[in-house]
């Protein structure tokens, strides 16, 4: 009787500690997920931190009459000068360009700024090691973005001129999507090379 009780103790001694290990296996496999997500969750707060810093920035007296009018100041005078080279009669007065057709003003929502943050806040809070590979990022980026949203003025006025039935289609719906798609696909196309190093050599740097 006693060698009985003896091994019944066993077994359910041993069934107890298979529970625990199922139990420290568990508890060890939700750790090892969270310390894996902390540097997405680490990302995505400074995504927005930088976000709520560019607004902040941008809605300040500096910020909204320096920065923002001497950027469409340079958005309209650069596409007008585009469309002079064009053939084109344009001219410009601050935010107003000018031709003897009509005048557009380049006003808030041409000026790109908000791509151009989304891209560089994506950019900057992506948890890359190799910091120093977010510059060229930033740099070409922001330079594609700025190159892309000139053209856009450009062929808005253009097609405003000779196309005037699609313009609010071509302003509002096409150029809009054209924006976003063209930033994800930025920050996608960075995001390969920037990590290209790190997948070929089988480790996170």
């Amino acid at each position: 009787m006693v060698r009985r009780s003896k091994l019944r103790q066993t077994i359910v001694n041993g069934r107890e500690d298979g529970v625990d290990s199922k139990q420290v296996r568990v508890n060890s496999g939700f750790v090892s997920r969270i310390r894996e997500d902390i540097p997405v969750l680490r990302a995505a707060i400074i995504f927005f931190l930088l976000l709520a810093f560019f607004y902040g920035v941008l809605h300040t007296p500096a910020g909204d009459y320096r920065i923002l009018r001497w950027h469409l100041r340079s958005l309209a005078t650069g596409s007008a000068r585009i469309l002079s080279d064009l053939g084109y009669d344009a001219t410009v007065e601050g935010v107003v360009i000018r031709t003897p057709q009509f005048a557009v003003q380049v006003a808030r929502g041409c000026d790109a700024i908000e791509p151009l943050a989304l891209f560089f806040a994506a950019v900057l809070s992506s948890p890359l090691r190799r910091w120093w590979r977010k510059i060229p990022g930033i740099l070409i980026g922001g330079l594609i973005l700025l190159f892309v949203n000139t053209a856009r003025i450009v062929t808005l006025v253009i097609i405003r001129i000779h196309f005037p039935s699609i313009f609010q289609d071509m302003h509002e719906r096409i150029w809009q999507a054209a924006f976003i798609i063209l930033v994800i696909v930025l920050w996608a196309s960075w995001a390969h090379w920037a990590t290209q190093p790190m997948v070929q050599k089988g480790r996170v740097r």
